[in-house]
């Protein structure tokens, strides 16, 4: 179940934000939040803070590749989960079918941890890009501490 909801998730998330006209960015962590302050932001931008105390880059317009690049790094993180679930539901499943083999549930076991991992990294990746890519689209300067 988790695997098909993150893999409905992993389709879902691009075509709403394609319904959107703009998109939103990390652009710093709760330390740095009291550096922004002040920060003359472009039109039709401003920033928030989400419930971690991250600060979101909000832009009001952008173009649709990079409405999809800030959808980037959960899309990511949802279809690295939906494989992993998958490999651990097939170790699952070998045990009642007579099919199991250490050899080959330990190498699925170690592919799914490895997918997690590289999932974590290239999620956090395409953020750092995401936010590269809509804060140089829109000319916002921030202080050089983020």
């Amino acid at each position: 179940m988790v695997g098909i909801v993150a893999l409905g998730t992993a389709a879902a998330l691009p075509l709403n934000q394609l319904t959107q006209p703009g998109g939103a960015v990390r652009v710093a962590d709760a330390d740095f939040s009291e550096a922004l302050i002040g920060v003359d932001l472009p039109y039709g931008t401003w920033l928030s803070e989400d419930p971690s105390g991250d600060v979101i880059y909000n832009v009001f317009e952008l173009p649709w590749h990079l409405r999809l690049l800030t959808e980037a790094p959960a899309v990511s993180s949802a279809l690295c989960l939906a494989i992993a679930s998958f490999l651990v539901w097939r170790i699952c499943r070998s045990r009642p079918t007579g099919e199991a083999s250490p050899e080959r549930n330990g190498l699925r076991f170690v592919v799914a941890v490895a997918v997690l991992m590289v999932g974590a990294g290239l999620s956090d990746l395409l953020g750092h890009v995401a936010t590269a890519e809509v804060v140089a689209w829109t000319g916002a300067v921030f202080p050089p501490a983020l």
